[in-house]
């Protein structure tokens, strides 16, 4: 298998869902199947020696592969965040942080440009287009980050607010990503209220979640 991983893993990656990191799970594994059994650090060592990608959760397994199958590769770890919610804005930058991933500002141009069409908000990264932002806002925000010459990744992050209109956002960023191939992933924070438009963009293979947690861990 060693062998097998280091000669395939330059051309097509190898996504590994490892169970018995802990010593409780591997005393788990034991039981169920000794041959299974290993040391979560040879396991570690392994991955850094082959390029296999090791994942700890079902959904964080099935996810890295809905991101190689349809997300473009990126540029670097560079991320960008918009949203019209705050809140989420910052716990999602600290995620981010916490993940190793930078958010660079934005350069001076790309800041007059954003104020030039949308005159009310901070421009920084993460860029808060505010909670009464239209479907509009979103598509001004898109078309003057696309262009951002530091952009490597954007999460786009939507709550469900008055003027937010979830469909009409999403048709936004559907637009916008069939011109940029930036490696776009949205978090649509809201439950049932946002199933159709979570949808819409699965329609379009753009990854969506509904915690930002999710999406930045396959960044």
């Amino acid at each position: 298998f060693f062998s097998t991983c280091s000669t395939l893993t330059p051309k097509k990656p190898v996504i590994v869902l490892k169970g018995g990191q802990s010593l409780q799970g591997q005393t788990a594994s034991v039981s169920h199947t000794a041959a299974l059994a290993s040391n979560y650090i040879l396991t570690k060592a392994f991955s850094k020696q082959t390029g296999v990608i090791i994942t700890n959760t079902i959904q964080e397994w099935l996810n890295l592969a809905a991101a190689f199958a349809h997300v473009p590769p990126a540029k670097s770890k560079n991320l960008t965040i918009i949203t019209n919610a705050g809140g989420p804005g910052v716990l999602s930058t600290d995620e981010a942080a916490n993940l190793g991933l930078a958010l660079p500002d934005l350069s001076d141009k790309t800041k007059q440009k954003l104020l030039k069409a949308l005159p009310r908000i901070n421009p920084h990264n993460p860029l808060d287009i505010l909670g009464d932002a239209t479907p509009n806002d979103f598509g001004l925000a898109l078309s003057v980050i696309k262009n951002e010459p530091q952009i490597g990744n954007q999460l786009i992050i939507i709550t469900p607010q008055t003027t937010t209109k979830p469909l009409e956002t999403v048709e936004r960023i559907i637009d916008s990503h069939t011109y940029q191939h930036i490696p776009t992933f949205a978090c649509l924070i809201g439950g049932d209220k946002l199933k159709s438009a979570r949808q819409k963009l699965h329609q379009h293979h753009i990854l969506n979640f509904e915690f930002p947690t999710n999406a930045l861990q396959i960044i």
